[in-house]
């Protein structure tokens, strides 16, 4: 995929989500229960960020399982963000013990608007694969090394489109990739996905999102930086390999 095009693939994700953000958070009030153990990767006194925070539904799960953390929430939907800031301090107001500190900013996708050494643990759920082409992955995760303290962590989940029940997904995949490398447009690259979201109205959005291999993961962390500590899928319901998942420290952290 050309950068070019992949620029106005993130423009066209932020306009997506914001068009979007009202019905998407409805659909995520929780953790979802294949996820439901990641407060082991942050103890008492720990800066968390998380990068495509939504609706900021990972901070409600953090302030029931972790004492005196503090959160900061970045996303490129700025009606997202002001849905996060709505419901995180609806649940602080409900809590009786002193509120962790908690930040919320709309940011450019790319560019992580924090100081070197800023946070002990960066959650990206399901942000990677919204980012559009190689080279821009690769300059994303490089600026989240910057921003993880030594001894830090990053936690990925990318949900994973490489099943039987995406078939038909899978089958316009291929097509799309096919004619694109006919055409020499270069607007497609393996693994680049279109999936719907129907709104109530009855429109439909199709939002880009690259579908990774456990291997294209773990390929693309080693490039950046990162050294892998664990990489599988998470199993949902019936579905074996329903998110893959991916925590990592920077390379330097381990030399």
């Amino acid at each position: 995929m050309n950068l070019e095009y992949a620029k106005c693939l993130m423009e066209k994700t932020k306009r997506d989500y914001d068009e979007i953000a009202e019905e998407f958070s409805a659909t995520r009030k929780t953790m979802w229960p294949e996820l439901a153990d990641l407060d082991k990767y942050v103890k008492a006194g720990d800066k968390v960020l998380d990068i495509g925070c939504g609706n900021g539904r990972l901070f409600g799960y953090l302030l029931e399982r972790v004492k005196n953390f503090s959160y900061v929430g970045i996303d490129v939907s700025e009606k997202l963000i002001d849905i996060a800031k709505g419901f995180t301090w609806r649940l602080i107001l409900q809590e009786d013990a002193q509120p962790p500190s908690v930040d919320f900013k709309v940011f450019n996708g790319i560019n992580i608007p924090y100081p070197t050494n800023s946070f002990d643990a960066v959650f990206c759920l399901a942000t990677l694969p919204h980012l559009p082409c190689e080279e821009l992955r690769l300059k994303f995760l490089q600026n989240i090394k910057k921003a993880v303290k030594p001894g830090g962590l990053l936690i990925i989940t990318c949900w994973n489109l490489w099943q039987f029940k995406f078939i038909s997904n899978q089958i316009k995949m291929i097509a799309n990739f096919i004619t694109d490398k006919i055409s020499g447009k270069g607007r497609y690259g393996w693994g680049d996905f279109y999936i719907p979201w129907r709104k109530r109205d009855g429109k439909i959005i199709h939002r880009y999102y690259h579908s990774f291999t456990q291997k294209e993961l773990s390929s693309l962390l080693k490039k950046s930086g990162w050294e892998i500590k664990e990489l599988g899928y998470k199993k949902r319901h019936n579905a074996k390999n329903f998110n893959l998942f991916a925590v990592a420290c920077p390379v330097s952290i381990l030399k």
